[in-house]
């Protein structure tokens, strides 16, 4: 035999090799941790880059989702009614309808969304608003997907009325304590 030689048994060899497989998938498992911490980094960033009235935006309509899901009625008119009630409380009205304003002309300027509407009989002004209210996960969904992949042509169909009036979405009856400016520029 040569000196360099070690001569084990062959239960453990098994050991050892079980043991460098181990090493191997730990390893595996430690880059994927590494990764998803970058990962999360980077949404946190993405998110970071949000306003201060687009958090408080998607809050709002994050609550007024929750709180739906306890409501007897879940039609247009109580949402809109739990909405108006939480952005007056939080005096955030100018803000919530300048964001959701801007959401609204965003989607219903998508040719693919008027088209979608258009082909299926759905009410675009309705459809646009019940999509903006589901926060911005649903919009991207829309924009990713196209409209029937997203949501379900069927639900769609149910929703005949609008969320907020064209008087609710005019900016110069909202007081503006923040943002004068905002008012000179309103288009509705």
């Amino acid at each position: 035999m040569e000196k360099d030689t070690i001569i084990i048994s062959i239960d453990r060899y098994h050991e050892m090799l079980a043991k460098e497989q181990e090493l191997a998938e730990y390893k595996i498992r430690e880059k994927d941790d590494e990764k998803k911490k970058e990962n999360r980094a980077l949404s946190q960033k993405k998110n970071s880059k949000k306003t201060k009235e687009e958090k408080e935006f998607l809050k709002i309509l994050r609550a007024a989702n929750r709180s739906l899901k306890f409501q007897h009625y879940k039609d247009s008119g109580t949402y809109g009614g739990m909405l108006k009630k939480r952005i007056s409380k939080d005096n955030f009205e100018l803000d919530f309808f300048t964001i959701f304003n801007e959401r609204l002309k965003v989607i219903l300027g998508v040719s693919a969304f008027e088209k979608c509407c258009a082909d299926n009989g759905l009410k675009k002004e309705p459809v646009a608003q019940f999509i903006v209210t589901q926060g911005e996960r649903a919009l991207n969904n829309v924009f990713k997907y196209g409209l029937e992949q997203a949501y379900k042509v069927e639900q769609l169909k149910l929703i005949e009325d609008v969320v907020f009036t064209p008087d609710d979405l005019k900016l110069e009856q909202y007081k503006a304590n923040k943002h004068p400016e905002k008012l000179g520029n309103s288009e509705n």
